[in-house]
């Protein structure tokens, strides 16, 4: 793991959000993303795979935070 991946994994969820929002190009884990987005990871898992953009790389699926925030952006309901 890289310097500035394990400076990253140390902090807490919030600061870490904070710090990888900044890198904009970061791929996150799904447990980060379902923290990230206040789902369950079971439910990211099984239903969220089906509508929450996401990469495969291996057998691993990784998030980008700006494709979450567009995500949960076109969430909003209207009434």
């Amino acid at each position: 793991m890289p310097r500035s991946d394990r400076y990253v994994a140390n902090m807490n969820w919030r600061t870490r959000f904070n710090k990888l929002k900044e890198l904009e190009q970061q791929y996150i884990s799904r447990k980060d993303a379902a923290k990230y987005l206040g789902m369950s990871e079971k439910w990211l898992a099984q239903t969220g795979r089906y509508l929450v953009p996401h990469y495969k790389f291996g057998g691993s699926c990784q998030y980008k935070l700006s494709d979450l925030d567009n995500w949960a952006r076109q969430q909003r309901v209207m009434r």
